[in-house]
């Protein structure tokens, strides 16, 4: 049978018996000392395939997510929670990236999976809709336009813009521009900030109007308006 042929090769590599097989099938004392490790060996080696078998199947192993700071207070801490809910043998490593910089980690391998608006613009990485959000018009609190129910591009015409930088947000900095562009309503001065709180905060200070998500009104920075923009 392959066990005694098995145990046979064992008690040979170890130069000792293991196994009294007359006149009763007993362990020998060499092998009571050895049975402790040989169930350890056995329990991990199960262990091992268990752990493979779920990483196979996607319920076990460490995932790298991208996400940009605006996400943080939106959509993004309710997603984390029903990952995590789903999924708890897999360990969550949350990094806030640019999108630039999310789409050239993805391109390397180096992340697995983000978060962006607009899309990376991308042909090597797949990409799916999960939401779709307005942008906003980000006004001062004491700004005449504060109190509107709404702002077009010809409303900003002749006010000094704030954009986020197109090396943050490609596209999206693109369709902010053609938006404006389309309507006329390029504004003479636009700046460009490479995070949308530093943008909300420099509206706060007076640097000029900008564009942002909505979900962005969930940091309640005091002082600024978000009128619903079209």
């Amino acid at each position: 049978p392959l066990v005694s042929q098995t145990l046979a090769v064992l008690e040979r590599q170890l130069g000792c018996v293991l196994l009294q097989r007359r006149p009763a099938v007993a362990l020998t004392a060499e092998g009571r000392r050895l049975l402790p490790h040989a169930k350890r060996i056995i329990a991990e080696a199960r262990a091992s395939i268990t752990a493979v078998a779920a990483s196979a199947e996607g319920e076990a192993g460490a995932l790298e997510l991208g996400f940009p700071s605006w996400l943080a207070t939106g959509r993004l801490p309710e997603l984390f929670a029903r990952f995590r809910l789903a999924h708890p043998n897999i360990e969550i490593d949350l990094r806030e990236l640019t999108t630039s910089q999310q789409t050239r980690e993805l391109e390397a391998g180096t992340l697995d999976v983000g978060f962006v608006r607009e899309g990376t613009g991308s042909d090597r990485l797949r990409e799916k809709v999960i939401e779709q959000e307005p942008l906003d018009a980000v006004v001062p609190a004491g700004h005449p336009m504060a109190g509107r129910r709404r702002l077009r591009g010809a409303d900003l015409r002749a006010q000094p813009m704030l954009l986020i930088a197109r090396r943050a947000a490609p596209l999206l900095h693109d369709r902010m521009l053609a938006g404006l562009r389309l309507g006329n309503a390029l504004p003479e001065m636009t700046r460009e900030v490479g995070e949308w709180v530093s943008l909300v905060g420099m509206v706060r200070a007076g640097a000029g109007l900008g564009l942002a998500p909505r979900s962005l009104q969930a940091l309640q920075i005091p002082d600024v308006r978000f009128v619903p923009y079209a």
